[in-house]
């Protein structure tokens, strides 16, 4: 497999760490399609590098890789991220992780989000049971009086089960409305 026949996104830089840790998503997902060698990794990213991005890159080259030739991948992930996906940012994702609650949301929009977090969060949901309970503390107090009865302890269940509540709480609501308006 070509790289380039898998038409790898570029990056221009710019402000926005979600674009940045996607960019590298994409590269890796490429690199295990192609099965391509660390050696050349480092080589295939830079190459995918524009405007602002591309500067940084050469600025690396010329400082902090002066005298490592060929640049070790794991090394420009890191670098990478330094600057465009600093530390505080992550600190950041971890908390509002922490700290999601389901409030308005829907149950799915409620997933994508604890889903998306969660990755910033790693230690805190690698054991399954510890995600599931995470997930439902997280839940709307009217879903988690239906889901924690049932002591589900697999995440797929239990989000199934949010689902259902959540449609058996909206019908209700829903019903009584009606009952309500017809009286």
């Amino acid at each position: 497999m070509h790289f380039r026949k898998e038409k790898p996104p570029q990056f221009a830089g710019g402000p926005d760490p979600l674009a940045a840790e996607e960019w590298v998503d994409r590269l890796e997902i490429i690199f295990e399609f192609i099965e391509c060698p660390d050696n050349k990794k480092t080589g295939f990213a830079s190459y995918m590098l524009t405007g602002e991005g591309r500067k940084w890159w050469k600025s690396q080259l010329n400082t902090e890789f002066k005298s490592l030739q060929p640049v070790p991948w794991e090394r420009f992930r890191d670098n990478f991220f330094q600057q465009y996906f600093p530390p505080a940012i992550k600190e950041k994702k971890l908390r509002d992780f922490i700290h999601l609650k389901q409030s308005f949301m829907s149950v799915m929009e409620y997933e994508t989000a604890f889903t998306a977090l969660s990755d910033y969060a790693r230690h805190l949901v690698a054991d399954p049971r510890e995600k599931a309970k995470r997930f439902e503390d997280g839940l709307r107090k009217d879903i988690q009086k239906q889901t924690n009865v049932m002591r589900i302890y697999d995440y797929a269940e239990l989000y199934q089960r949010a689902l259902i509540a959540e449609q058996n709480i909206n019908e209700d609501r829903e019903w009584r409305e009606r009952k309500k308006a017809s009286l």
